[in-house]
């Protein structure tokens, strides 16, 4: 840990490196403005300016520091792994990113009771355990007996099957549903039996105020909403409009019960 700033290092030359950054101790080059906290940086730095080039004994390459040479070398011709982390068998071409990866390692885990899975967020750990519990979060959709070990599975499901991929569409209103069942039981229960037809189209009904609802569409009558310039061939419609768009987003005030949008 550094006194200074209290931050801490895993290696100790990490901390002595950056200890030199609050001392102020710098080794400017002779040859351009360029400085450095460490003597070895600016011996390397040096060699750019004296031209000094490391070449690769495998290929064209060359490098101004040895440093870069030896890691071009183990990253493009050196295709067999050294380094591997004996807790997960993951393997590394350099010993630092070994030395970074088992780090990752030593932070704390959260360890269910129950089995040997372990997870490095609290929440995660309480989520697998509901697996345990037997809590399960069914799905409200009609006629779907889905449940789910956690909520997000569920907004999952809901969304790919019931939201977003509605596929079944009844021919004679256009509806459409997610499951083919919806659809064949939408069909009796609304289109089998008495039928009130449109004369001016292929449409039909099985009451009556629908089949004048759906009339004005041919008659041009619309049915504005006086807080947008939005325009509805029913009634109805206009009310849910209404309803989703606009009163759902008022603000009541709790002093004087005011209301604004």
């Amino acid at each position: 840990t550094c006194n200074y700033c209290l931050k801490t290092y895993s290696f100790k030359y990490e901390l002595r490196t950056h200890i030199l950054t609050h001392e102020g101790i710098r080794f400017p080059c002779k040859k351009c403005s360029a400085s450095f906290s460490q003597k070895q940086s600016l011996n390397r730095h040096q060699l750019a300016h004296e031209g000094i080039k490391f070449p690769c004994n495998k290929c064209s390459a060359s490098f101004s520091q040895k440093g870069y040479l030896k890691t071009h070398q183990l990253a493009v011709h050196e295709s067999i792994t050294k380094f591997t982390c004996n807790e997960c068998l993951k393997t590394f071409s350099l010993e630092i990113h070994l030395k970074r990866h088992l780090l990752t390692h030593r932070r704390i885990r959260f360890s269910c009771d129950q089995c040997s899975k372990s997870y490095s967020e609290k929440g995660s750990l309480k989520k697998h355990q509901q697996e345990h519990e037997g809590i399960s979060f069914p799905c409200d959709y009609r006629d779907c007996s889905k449940s789910y070990s956690n909520r997000g599975t569920l907004t999952a499901h809901q969304r790919m099957v019931h939201e977003h991929f509605k596929k079944h569409t009844c021919n004679q209103c256009l509806e459409t549903f997610s499951r083919k069942s919806d659809l064949e039981k939408h069909k009796i229960l609304t289109h089998e039996g008495n039928r009130f037809s449109c004369d001016k189209c292929s449409r039909s009904y099985s009451e009556k105020q629908s089949l004048k609802r759906h009339q004005l569409v041919h008659e041009g009558i619309r049915f504005p909403c006086d807080k947008c310039p939005k325009t509805y061939a029913d009634k109805s419609a206009l009310r849910r409009h209404v309803r989703e768009h606009h009163e759902s987003t008022r603000v009541v005030c709790h002093e004087c019960s005011q209301s604004f949008s």
